[in-house]
């Protein structure tokens, strides 16, 4: 081979060699564009759903703040999207028909089934009233709260116990009958009285 061919297939090899060097090269480049890509998206995604998560607890913690204040004040309303029985079982319910409620020293308990005959209250359920006493509210260390009271009206003679733990406005009512022991859970949001959006029967007893 003569020095001409040799330094032609030389500059050839070269150019090949640093070819390859330079689409190795740009190819790693945007693999690793696209890594970091993918990368900062996954940090993006986890920031916001720590935001999320954040924005939440502030808004679970006013609403709890919110209830304190409404326990504490005696006028609340515990509006249940869920019922539980003696036996535990659990019946969904609309919120705005089916509470516990304490306002200007009254307490309201109403029931209504949608889809049933029209009862006594006329929404497919029952609406009790009465006069609570020996109102007591305990906080244990946690911030969870125990608030108790007895009721007693033309219907209505139970015992009620509410439960909230500390950070949510979920609670429960458990209205336990002082005449057969019966129980009965309303389990929902609780809120101050004037924010609440029941719709309570006029057929009450």
């Amino acid at each position: 081979m003569e020095d001409g061919e040799y330094n032609v297939i030389l500059k050839k090899i070269i150019f090949l060699l640093a070819m390859t060097t330079f689409l190795f090269s740009d190819f790693a480049m945007q693999a690793q564009t696209k890594k970091e890509i993918r990368e900062k998206r996954k940090a993006h995604r986890a920031c916001m759903r720590m935001h999320r998560k954040m924005v939440r607890e502030q808004q679970n913690m006013i609403a709890y703040q919110d209830a304190v204040k409404a326990l504490k004040n005696n006028s609340w309303v515990l509006q249940a999207n869920t019922l539980f029985n003696n036996f535990g079982g659990a019946i969904p319910v609309t919120n705005n028909t089916n509470f516990v409620a304490m306002d200007n020293n009254q307490v309201s308990v109403q029931l209504a089934f949608n889809g049933f005959n029209p009862g006594p209250n006329g929404l497919g359920g029952i609406t009790l009233t009465g006069w609570p006493s020996s109102i007591n509210q305990r906080v244990d260390k946690n911030g969870n709260i125990t608030y108790t009271f007895n009721v007693m009206g033309a219907a209505l003679f139970a015992q009620v116990t509410v439960r909230m733990s500390y950070g949510s406005s979920y609670a429960t009512a458990t209205v336990t009958s002082n005449t057969n022991g019966r129980e009965l859970t309303f389990s929902g949001n609780l809120v101050p009285y004037s924010q609440s959006n029941i719709f309570q029967s006029g057929f009450s007893f």
